[in-house]
């Protein structure tokens, strides 16, 4: 039988998603928090977790990615027991559609 996921990695770009931290312990996670995507790859060798909890940071100036979060993901790819959850915020400005 396998162990519940317990260790969280959140990676918190926008302070808005830093009072999630309480919501995660409550529900039994052992958090860490990094606030740039360049840590939290560095997290994810170190120290293995279960559940990465990101920010999605749409960029229009990326060309040739859509988010902050490609690297992130690509560091999780060897990581098979790894679950990942991405948190949006909507942008208010109409331009963002296209």
């Amino acid at each position: 039988m396998t162990e519940p996921p317990t260790r969280l990695l959140a990676v918190v770009e926008f302070l808005a998603h830093a009072g999630l931290k309480p919501l995660y312990e409550r529900l039994g996670y052992s958090v860490t928090s990094e606030f740039t995507v360049r840590k939290a790859i560095a997290a994810v060798r170190r120290h293995k977790p279960d559940v990465v909890a990101a920010d999605f940071f749409f960029q229009p100036d990326f060309r040739d990615r859509v988010s902050n979060l490609e690297s992130l993901l690509a560091a999780l790819h060897g990581a098979r027991r790894s679950r990942f959850w991405s948190i949006t915020t909507p942008r208010t400005s109409t331009h963002w559609i296209r």
